[in-house]
């Protein structure tokens, strides 16, 4: 488990390396320019409504002594749920947005790995429907998950967890949305969960560091969604030769 999350976040390191390998840049700006207009979007909504929020909790307050306290508070309490639900839906929109396009970057990896020419056909309507069916069924899981490690958080002790908890959780998700755009290829989605469920190191480590990217102002939105793709899909790769060979 250990050495599988070690090697789905290292692979992010040699992954640089292979943008010019495998002719990749031109995808890197592509799809970094999609996610920076989500999420200059997302920052929009975030600054305009989250004051809003508060200011229609904090109304509930009818008394004048300690109003400015509670409107303080539940601006911040408000614009913190409000940036959390946004990172939340942000990832698999943006998860969603570019898999017709690492669709392609995974194709372009395999094809050079194994020296063959997969057939074309990634971009198109079906990896776009099928971004949207897995990302749906994740996003119910990770929100069910999250909402629950949330209320286990309000036990002092338990709260020592929870935190990094939720963090392996939207780690795990996000590295399995990465590692579909080569699963698709192979498997049905519930073939494909089943293969994630038995890698989930290699999940867990992928979502690593693109979470990890995606907190790097501008240069993370650019970077993270093919360096992520890369690094799944020769991860998986390894893990299939090494499944044929056992």
């Amino acid at each position: 488990m250990v050495r599988d999350v070690l090697t789905g976040f290292l692979g992010f390191f040699s992954a640089f390396k292979d943008l010019k390998k495998y002719g990749l840049w031109k995808f890197v700006w592509i799809s970094g320019g999609l996610c920076l207009l989500v999420g200059l979007l997302f920052f929009v909504v975030i600054s305009q409504y989250y004051d809003d929020i508060g200011g229609s909790v904090s109304a509930f307050y009818k008394w004048e002594k300690g109003k400015s306290l509670v409107t303080t508070i539940t601006n911040i309490v408000s614009g913190a749920l409000l940036t959390i639900g946004v990172i939340l839906i942000f990832k698999y929109i943006i998860l969603i947005l570019v898999s017709p396009i690492m669709s392609l970057v995974s194709e372009r990896v395999e094809s050079h790995d194994k020296s063959i020419a997969l057939k074309p056909g990634s971009f198109n309507l079906s990896a776009l429907l099928r971004g949207l069916r897995l990302s749906f069924g994740n996003i119910c899981r990770e929100l069910g998950l999250t909402l629950f490690l949330l209320v286990l958080s309000l036990v002092p002790i338990a709260a020592i967890i929870t935190g990094p908890a939720i963090f392996l959780v939207q780690a795990y998700f996000a590295g399995f949305g990465n590692m579909d755009y080569t699963m698709e290829r192979y498997y049905n989605i519930n073939e494909s969960r089943s293969f994630v469920k038995k890698n989930k190191g290699i999940a867990i480590g992928n979502g690593i560091g693109y979470v990890l990217l995606l907190m790097i102002p501008i240069v993370g939105l650019f970077f993270a969604p093919t360096l992520a793709t890369v690094s799944s899909t020769k991860a998986i790769l390894k893990r299939q030769e090494r499944m044929l060979d056992a």
